[in-house]
């Protein structure tokens, strides 16, 4: 049986609603201490990340001194 629009319509907005329900559920119930440890972490790595390509366009150009 194929769905008119209405019954389409319908399960879109169901399956919409589903997916909001299950980010609110997982927003709030994510400690907020392990999502400040996720973000520390990442920033170290980027800041460690961002320093060696710093280092390495410095290489590349030649701009350490010998």
């Amino acid at each position: 049986m194929i769905p008119t629009p209405e019954q389409t319509a319908r399960a879109a907005y169901e399956r919409a609603v589903q997916k909001r329900d299950a980010a609110q559920y997982v927003m709030t119930r994510v400690p907020l201490e392990l999502a400040v440890d996720a973000h520390r972490q990442y920033m170290a790595r980027a800041e460690a990340a961002h320093a060696a390509f710093l280092a390495w366009m410095g290489l590349r150009t030649g701009a350490v001194p010998a």
